[in-house]
């Protein structure tokens, strides 16, 4: 469980809000002090845009969203209908949570979590004071909805999860219902590494919110009916085929990375533990932390090394056991033997193991670099103490024979 702490702000139509002179109507009428200081409310109040329909016997969808804010911080926000107004239309309260990258960042950067901790809309809440305290949460983490995404026929959702991981240059618009499309937004989080995550930025009921598409990552709309009109500008993926109309063309997506392709073996397996374990390691490795490799995610170095080199060679460095254990089973050897090379000085790139450990890290990196390179490394660090260590590390000193000495061979 996570402590955090949020600002909120309070959106409806209220005779009087915070700002004096304004009159009746939509606007903010409560939210933090912070909110109010910085004019984030007025940013806020910009990104609302609801227009549910009324049916009788029908509850309106609730319109979530999660978006950055100019000032650097994170809102999550719920729309919702409250009433209906005299001329008939529906009444709607938005409630937002604002809050910075660290707190993001205890929740997993599950902007899900977050959503889930705003009440329901109701009318009592229009009672709430004009200044309100910072809130404390305590968010517990939930298992992200994999099994949403079986539902999904298999190339549809190998398209939707290369659009996610691997990008795309319009943002992705999703057609379905409120409900289906809620767990498949939260199990493509998923997809991505939890540094990534802020980034997917969305909107669960972009409806007639066009003008607003440069703001989310990510958007959802309950049918064609409420599409935005040019659906050129979006990657769009029907979740839900309308009978009524003919299934939409796409041209099915090939993975062009190798994480593209990991992700989509996981999805394929159902391997969600290995995708979550990948996960970790990156987040790690990104943040400059010594990633906890053990001898079963040997594999996964190939792809980490596409996305994090720098990490990767410092979390071998001064490893002897996990040179030699790895090194020689990668795909990315030779260019990562390199690495290690320049990674500093003998003892610095073998650390303190035992003999025989050294020697096989010596062996797996000369076997994966051109003779010139490892004995041009060998005479740059001719007095490294690693050599007098004992005979068996000084008899693979990368040396020059006295005829290659001469020939330059």
């Amino acid at each position: 469980m996570a402590t955090i702490t949020v600002d909120q702000h309070l959106y409806a139509n209220v005779p009087r809000g915070i700002e004096s002179g304004r009159g009746p109507g939509y606007q903010t009428f409560a939210c933090g002090k912070d909110v109010a200081t910085s004019l984030e409310y007025r940013e806020l109040e910009q990104l609302i845009c609801y227009h549910p329909a009324l049916q009788a016997g029908v509850t309106p969808p609730l319109r979530e969203t999660f978006v950055k804010l100019a000032s650097g911080r994170f809102a999550v926000g719920r729309t919702g209908v409250i009433g209906v107004s005299p001329d008939g239309h529906a009444s709607h309260l938005t409630r937002h949570l604002i809050f910075d990258a660290d707190a993001l960042d205890l929740v997993n950067s599950d902007a899900f979590l977050l959503l889930d901790e705003i009440p329901l809309p109701h009318g009592a809440q229009l009672s709430d004071p004009k200044a309100l305290p910072p809130q404390q949460l305590k968010v517990t983490p939930t298992a992200a909805p994999f099994e949403a995404l079986k539902a999904l026929p298999e190339q549809l959702l190998n398209d939707l999860v290369l659009s996610v991981v691997e990008g795309t240059k319009k943002p992705i618009l999703l057609i379905a219902g409120a409900k289906q499309q809620r767990s498949i937004m939260r199990a493509l989080y998923y997809m991505v590494a939890a540094d990534d995550r802020p980034a997917m930025t969305f909107d669960t009921h972009f409806v007639q919110a066009d003008a607003l598409r440069d703001r989310y990552r990510l958007m959802a709309v309950p049918s064609h009916a409420q599409a935005p009109k040019k659906l050129g500008d979006y990657v769009v993926f029907e979740l839900e085929p309308d009978p009524s109309r003919p299934p939409m063309e796409t041209q099915p997506r090939v993975a062009e990375t190798a994480y593209g392709g990991f992700v989509l073996s996981c999805l394929a397996a159902g391997n969600w533990p290995l995708l979550n374990r990948y996960q970790m390691l990156l987040t790690t490795a990104r943040r400059g932390i010594e990633m906890p490799l053990g001898h079963g995610d040997a594999e996964m170095l190939d792809i980490l090394w596409t996305q994090a080199a720098d990490a990767v060679t410092n979390s071998l460095s001064g490893h002897a056991d996990r040179i030699n254990s790895v090194l020689p089973h990668l795909a990315s050897r030779n260019a990562m033997a390199h690495a290690l090379l320049g990674s500093g000085t003998p003892s610095q790139l073998m650390g303190a193991g035992e003999s025989g450990t050294i020697c096989g890290a010596l062996m797996a990196l000369r076997d994966c670099l051109p003779p010139k390179i490892w004995l041009a490394w060998g005479e740059r660090h001719a007095n490294d103490p690693l050599w007098r260590k004992d005979a068996q590390i000084a008899a693979l000193k990368p040396r020059a024979s006295f005829w290659k000495k001469l020939t330059g061979g």
